[in-house]
């Protein structure tokens, strides 16, 4: 019976870290939605949007 019992406690174990990982990883890498800005003025005949989600990098890179 004792056997039974260790091999319950490391499958719980097993399924407790993987829970913890998945929470982790969803925290970690979701992806963040990205609000809209405007660089240009709107007095321009053709328009263009570009749709990124938000990185650090692209805002420092399409803001100054």
């Amino acid at each position: 019976m004792k056997r039974y019992k260790k091999i319950w406690l490391f499958v719980f174990t097993i399924i407790d870290l993987l829970f913890i990982f998945f929470i982790w990883n969803k925290h970690e890498y979701s992806i963040v939605k990205a609000e809209g800005f405007q660089v240009n003025s709107t007095g321009y005949n053709h328009k263009l949007i570009i749709v990124t989600q938000v990185s650090e990098f692209k805002n420092a890179a399409t803001i100054n």
